[in-house]
């Protein structure tokens, strides 16, 4: 009778237990309040404490002690009090594997540049510009029928609060379905501008983002994303020097941040790479393209995009380039079939060889002439000196870029379109005569990639001797 007892007690304790703790649902249940039902469950929830993380141990006794003073134990432990020892070390190991992956507990964090010897003693402060400017810093992926393409970096550049709609800066990378060989400068990328990209504005929270323009010769995209709120903007410096250092962020393939220290490289872009890049000797993270380079006030300089050598586009650039499609529908630029290089950053000797020899120190150096270019017509040849154009001079390529955009702008404002030509004046130092020349070169304006190619022609037999003879390396008899 007192076991039957005892057990119906039980029961109607449970039964009252039970009652207790959902009373809050069920009354919010019977008044149709879904919402409440589940706000007392979370509550409920959240109140619970998880139990305590310790080590289980076998009850040994200490029956005496070795020479060394360490103890000796009973060796005789009930089987079940060990069976149960090795379950409850399991479940042990399986709580500290869980506390693992807990956000504040994980080890399995990227380290960034901000944790290098080199930054301690600005860490603080740089730290904390990062964090803020890597609110406005998303990850981006992109699907070709369901399928991975690519994963890119990104950032907000402007925002409609009317539409609530922002606008997000990238690399173009995002889209690229195919590369061409460095080596081949025939071929250009290919696009798939139907792919479905996806805008990670936060952990576990993505939309789908838009595509509004993207550009083949800066490799550049523009994404809107519907939004509930403004997004942060980050402020824009338009200047950047050489030696400066930046700051490149990026987000990697798990969406976690990536930052990069180094500093503007005097450097010129090689032969298959665009005049507008800006190198810096540091590195960035796979999925970082398109992501800003930031200075130490946390003001964009540039964006970051795939090249051999880490290199970012300066946002003056950008910015023109970003007034012109809205203006123009286009971003118009000079076809000019040269490739450069600049004087400034060559050795110090270098440059002291070629004052002495023609009382130059600034400029351009004609590194290619494209086959069949009016530049080569016209006989601009290797090795030659730009030093302006339409009288103003120009000693980079970001210079020059500078200037091609600044006069494509002009031209358009005064109702001409794509297609056209537009006649440059170039003053250029002919290397081979030592002389100073004006040329007018009648340039194609346009918005697609322009391709260099080196000039080729087929040998005879005739030439091949005729070129031997000439040589001196074969007698006329």
């Amino acid at each position: 009778m007192a076991g039957g007892g005892g057990t119906t007690s039980g029961s109607q304790s449970r039964a009252r237990k039970r009652q207790w703790c959902t009373t809050d649902e069920d009354e919010a249940a019977r008044t149709g309040n879904e919402e409440q039902a589940a706000s007392a469950a979370d509550e409920a929830a959240s109140s619970l404490v998880s139990s305590p993380c310790r080590c289980p141990c076998l009850p040994l006794v200490v029956t005496g002690y070795n020479s060394d003073g360490t103890e000796l134990y009973d060796s005789n432990i009930n089987p079940d009090v060990f069976d149960a020892y090795l379950e409850e070390e399991e479940k042990y190991c399986a709580k500290l594997e869980r506390e693992k992956n807990l956000l504040t507990l994980t080890q399995d964090m990227p380290r960034t540049c901000l944790e290098s010897q080199e930054l301690l003693p600005v860490r603080d402060s740089a730290t904390d510009m990062v964090l803020q400017a890597a609110k406005s810093v998303m990850g981006l992926s992109s699907y070709i029928d369901g399928k991975p393409l690519a994963q890119s970096t990104g950032f907000f550049i402007d925002w409609d609060n009317e539409k609530k709609v922002g606008t997000i800066l990238t690399s173009a990378h995002i889209i690229c379905a195919k590369y061409p060989s460095i080596h081949d400068r025939s071929s250009t990328r290919e696009y798939a501008v139907d792919a479905k990209v996806e805008i990670h504005l936060s952990r576990g929270t993505s939309v789908d983002g838009c595509l509004v323009h993207y550009h083949k010769y800066y490799n550049i995209a523009l994404f809107e994303v519907s939004l509930k709120q403004s997004p942060q903007l980050l402020c824009l410096n338009d200047e950047v020097k050489y030696a400066q250092e930046v700051f490149l962020l990026g987000r990697n393939e798990r969406l976690q941040l990536n930052v990069g220290h180094g500093r503007v490289q005097f450097m010129d872009p090689g032969l298959f790479e665009q005049n507008h890049y800006v190198y810096v000797n540091c590195k960035v993270s796979k999925c970082g393209a398109g992501g800003p380079a930031v200075n130490f006030d946390g003001k964009v300089v540039g964006m970051a995009d795939p090249t051999p050598r880490t290199a970012f586009i300066p946002i003056s650039i950008l910015v023109r380039c970003l007034h012109m499609q809205k203006e123009f529908k286009c971003i118009p630029r000079l076809h000019l079939g040269l490739k450069f290089s600049s004087i400034k950053f060559l050795k110090t000797s270098h440059i002291e060889e070629i004052m002495d020899a023609f009382s130059i120190n600034s400029g351009l150096i004609v590194k290619q002439v494209s086959e069949g270019s009016i530049a080569e017509k016209v006989g601009i040849r290797n090795g030659d000196i730009v030093r302006c154009l339409n009288g103003e001079h120009v000693s980079t390529t970001v210079d020059l870029e500078h200037l091609s955009l600044r006069i494509c702008e002009d031209h358009f404002t005064k109702g001409n379109v794509l297609g056209s030509n537009l006649d440059i004046a170039f003053e250029i130092f002919n290397i081979r005569k030592k002389c100073h020349l004006s040329k007018m070169l009648a340039v194609n304006v346009s918005d697609d990639t322009e391709v260099i190619r080196g000039g080729t022609y087929l040998v005879s037999a005739t030439e091949a001797l005729s070129n031997l003879v000439s040589s001196g390396d074969l007698s006329p008899d």
